[in-house]
């Protein structure tokens, strides 16, 4: 009996391996995406943990004013006082309302142009956190951007900055009162000068005055201003080492009276050197009768070598000592001062101070001439 064989086609054969094959994929793209789902979760949780342990609220809200908060971290309770739901459920303007009423234009101004200029934003601002009161704190974020490129979305960070804004404004507040005390020193010394000579102390508070409006004409900052006028009130503490009758002298100076003079700036700067002044006071005083071409004295400095504050002075102490009268002649006038830093300017006195002492001047801004002579 001969055998019945029923044939198997090849290419069911091969069907059947390729839907075996195509399982075996599927199966492992099934296991690879169990393996992902895991670790994108792992990751997740990771990120949340780092988010609500960091000391500060992490957050990413709407591009509006009402700062609408779609996602806070945990951080959020301690720094405003109100909790993630609070921020983000139906209330969800309310971190806008808890910027401060007096900081609210800098922030959304500061936040609007770092936006428009793609950039990321800095903002130090105060908050008022619900039951703890005013908060200083500083802000980190940037904007996220539709394929468009219009802003819809920021992301950030906000940190509780208020213990460092208290030191810091602790120390400014000693600044201030050292250097009140400080000028109270210097306003002391100066009366004392007057007790020696009348002349010097007067001059030397026109010199601070007119000195001070000029650099403030410049636009150099306060501190800068408070040093000018420092520096002016006793810019010639060094006379206080030259005989009385030399610097009443009517007359012309010989060759050794002339050396005492002019030692007045190195006797200053002896003087006041080892004194902690907020402001370079015993370098000015030593460089207020050096010139921008070097022939000054007593160090022949030029140019830049030579502090802006004691240029500044230079060219007040020029103007003053004109147009006011000195012991040895009567006064030149305030159109000679006026003149003598003019014709000289850039080469013997410096052309910023020049101008804005002339501005000073021509607007009459302080009585600086008055009891002076206009002539």
């Amino acid at each position: 009996m001969i055998a019945c064989q029923v044939p198997v086609q090849g290419n069911e054969e091969d069907k059947y391996g390729v839907l075996r094959a195509r399982i075996h994929e599927l199966e492992l793209s099934e296991m690879e995406l169990k393996s992902a789902s895991v670790v994108l979760d792992e990751n997740r949780r990771t990120i949340s943990a780092l988010m609500n342990n960091l000391p500060g609220m992490a957050y990413r809200c709407r591009h509006d004013r009402s700062r609408t908060m779609a996602f806070v971290s945990q951080g959020c309770l301690n720094l405003t006082g109100c909790s993630d739901a609070e921020l983000t459920g139906g209330r969800g303007n309310r971190y806008s309302s808890l910027i401060h009423r007096e900081d609210r234009r800098h922030v959304f101004g500061e936040i609007e142009r770092a936006v428009a200029a793609g950039t990321p934003f800095n903002i130090v601002y105060r908050i008022m956190s619900v039951g703890c009161g005013e908060k200083w704190v500083w802000e980190n974020g940037h904007a996220v951007y539709e394929p468009t490129g219009e802003p819809y979305m920021l992301e950030g960070f906000v940190m509780d900055i208020t213990e460092h804004k208290m030191t810091e404004l602790t120390l400014k507040q000693k600044s201030l009162a050292h250097e009140k005390a400080m000028m109270g020193t210097i306003e002391a010394v100066s009366r004392m000068v007057a007790m020696r000579d009348a002349y010097t102390a007067g001059h030397e508070e026109r010199v601070a005055e007119l000195a001070a409006a000029t650099a403030a004409e410049i636009g150099m900052d306060g501190g800068q201003i408070e040093g000018i006028r420092a520096a002016g009130l006793i810019h010639d503490i060094g006379k206080i080492n030259v005989p009385v009758d030399i610097l009443n002298k009517p007359g012309k100076l010989n060759r050794i009276e002339y050396h005492f003079v002019r030692e007045h700036v190195r006797t200053g700067y002896e003087i006041l050197k080892g004194i902690d002044f907020p402001w370079p006071v015993a370098d000015i005083v030593w460089q207020h009768h050096e010139r921008m071409d070097g022939s000054g004295y007593p160090r022949g400095l030029r140019g830049d070598d030579i502090l802006t504050e004691a240029r500044i002075i230079a060219v007040a102490d020029v103007v003053e000592a004109m147009a006011y009268d000195r012991p040895y002649r009567p006064a030149l006038g305030l159109p000679a001062a006026i003149e003598e830093i003019s014709k000289n300017c850039g080469r013997l006195y410096d052309a910023d101070a020049v101008a804005a002492c002339l501005r000073v001047i021509g607007d009459r801004r302080i009585d600086f001439l008055k009891g002076g002579d206009r002539k």
